[in-house]
Parts: structure tokens; C-alpha cells; sequence
């Protein structure tokens, strides 16, 4: 998403909201995602630091990198923590007011799933 016009409240808002839901992991990506990172690693503290042994909410942003590369790393490098596996069971990639990045994802999700990565 491109959250340079959104305020880092609603964004707040947002994580608390989804994080209650069951997020372990997430991947940024767009205008400003290290913030949305940053705001989502905040509000997950609270689950963290209630949880043992190496756990937590991954997170992890994507600011330098292609779109292509970004959606490859989330369905092939983002693994929830140890606890969290078994109950991982949804992913979704939800381009958030991008209609643009919305048909991108949709048109390369089929190769970034089942070809390897492209150099």
C-alpha cells in the first residue's frame, strides 16, 4: 500500500485490529512500508513479549525490492514462528487502494507460486 497519505493511527488502529484476529507474519511493501513495519512491530509487542522461547510476530519490509520479488519472498520465505505453524492456515496479499498492484499480483501469482524465481 502507499501509506504516505494515511496516518500512523489508523495504521495503529489497523494492526491492532488485525494482529487480534491471529497475524503472525507480515511483509510490507510500497511508499513508506518500513513505517507500516515499524507501527505493526509496535503493536505486536505486547504478544511478544507474552510468548516463549524463540516465538514472535515476524515482520519484515520490502522497500527496495521489485513487487515480483516482494510476493515471491511472502509465499516462499515467510514462515511463521515454531507455535504459530499449525494454526497458520490463511495468506492473502491485499494491495490496499492500488488497483494497479491488485492486477500485477493477480497476473504473476500463478509463476511466483509454481516456477522458480526469474534472474
Amino acid at each position: 500500500m502507499d501509506a504516505s497519505k494515511i496516518d500512523s493511527k489508523t495504521i495503529g488502529d489497523a494492526a491492532d485490529r488485525i494482529l487480534a484476529k491471529g497475524l503472525v507474519y507480515l511483509c510490507t511493501w510500497g511508499s513508506n512500508c518500513e513505517r507500516v513495519h515499524d507501527i505493526f512491530d509496535e503493536s505486536a509487542r505486547d504478544i511478544n513479549e507474552g510468548l516463549t522461547g524463540d516465538d514472535l510476530i515476524m515482520t519484515t519490509w520490502h522497500k527496495d525490492e521489485p513487487l515480483r520479488e516482494a510476493v515471491w519472498y511472502f509465499v516462499h520465505g515467510a514462515f511463521p514462528s515454531e507455535s504459530f505453524w499449525r494454526q497458520c492456515r490463511d495468506w492473502s496479499i491485499p494491495p490496499v487502494g492500488n488497483h494497479k498492484w491488485e492486477k500485477q499480483i493477480r497476473s504473476m501469482i500463478h509463476d511466483v507460486v509454481f516456477l522458480p524465481p526469474k534472474d
